[in-house]
C-alpha cells in the first residue's frame, strides 16, 4: 500500500522519555518548560489525525536534526 509522508518539525526537540506523553493534548516536553508560546497541541493534533486515518506517527530526535522531526504517515486512499 502506498503511503504519504508529511514531515512536521519541532524547534527544540522532544526527549525520548517525553514522547509517549506529548501525544496527549496540553502536554509539553520537559525541555519546553521555559517557552511561554507553546500550548502542547501540535503533536497531539498530529496523533489524532493519524488515528482518524489509520496512519502512524513517528517522532525522531537527534542533534543532527537540530530538534525533533515528527512524520505523519497516512495511507494513500484511492478516489
Amino acid at each position: 500500500m502506498l503511503k504519504r509522508h508529511l514531515p512536521l518539525y519541532d524547534g527544540i526537540g522532544i526527549k525520548k522519555e517525553d514522547r509517549d506523553r506529548v501525544i496527549n493534548a496540553y502536554q509539553r516536553g520537559a525541555n519546553d518548560s521555559d517557552l511561554g508560546n507553546s500550548y502542547g497541541l501540535g503533536v497531539a493534533f498530529a496523533s489524532v489525525i493519524s488515528e482518524w486515518h489509520k496512519g502512524e506517527l513517528q517522532i525522531n530526535s537527534s542533534a543532527t536534526l537540530g530538534g525533533t522531526k515528527v512524520i505523519l504517515i497516512l495511507p494513500n486512499q484511492a478516489n
